[in-house]
């Protein structure tokens, strides 16, 4: 009969549909594996080197929904083997949780108490942003202010991008009153240097005081 010969074909969609279901619980336990075995890529042969683990953390990251939890492992992994991991990676695998909003927060904070412990070394201006990225996403106002001492004492002039990253730390901290005077006090400092700074900066401004109390403060200095 026709739904005797229709049969067969519901049966294929249906292996269909399940296959399709599977790959993805399949793709996320073989990373899983591959983090905690200290394995790239279900490949036998182990990471090593700070290049084999920032691979591995990109390859984590490319997936749709990355999870902290694998990324968190391969971090401590290569800590413990002693490697130091690039800033820029740290700054990708922050970037990549801060991005969910209040999904990633938690993983932001743990994140940022890794890299802490991680005993960062910081020697050229182009060390101090990523890491000052890192600190102004978790809302650590009293880092990310220490990063920017050490850059002046290193002899490095802060630039604009610094000082944006000093607002932004405020906003993700919390906008009370300490923390609007801190953004202030950081405010006056740039337009102080002569910087005149962008759209970008002033509008990271005006979520910490608001447009009108920003706007006086540039009118004053």
């Amino acid at each position: 009969s026709g739904e005797g010969l229709r049969e067969p074909f519901r049966f294929i969609r249906k292996s269909k549909r399940q296959a399709a279901a599977a790959e993805p619980r399949k793709a996320s336990s073989g990373a899983m594996a591959s983090a905690t075995s200290g394995t790239s890529g279900g490949a036998s042969s182990p990471l090593t080197s700070a290049n084999d683990y920032e691979a591995a953390i990109a390859e984590s990251l490319a997936t749709m929904k990355p999870k902290f939890g694998p990324v968190r492992i391969l971090l401590q992994q290569a800590m413990g083997k002693g490697l130091k991991l690039s800033l820029n990676t740290w700054a990708s695998v922050m970037s990549s949780f801060a991005s969910r909003g209040v999904e990633g927060l938690s993983s932001v904070e743990k994140l940022h108490k890794l890299f802490q412990s991680s005993g960062p070394v910081l020697l050229e201006r182009e060390d101090f942003h990523p890491a000052m990225q890192l600190a102004s996403e978790a809302g650590d106002l009293e880092h990310v202010a220490d990063l920017l001492h050490d850059m002046v004492c290193k002899g490095f002039e802060p630039q604009e991008d610094s000082y944006t990253l000093v607002f932004k730390a405020c906003r993700r901290h919390g906008l009370d009153f300490s923390t609007k005077s801190f953004a202030e006090k950081y405010f006056c400092a740039m337009m102080s240097t002569g910087i005149e700074p962008k759209a970008s900066t002033l509008s990271e401004m005006d979520k910490v005081v608001g447009k009108p109390r920003r706007s006086f403060l540039t009118q004053y200095l």
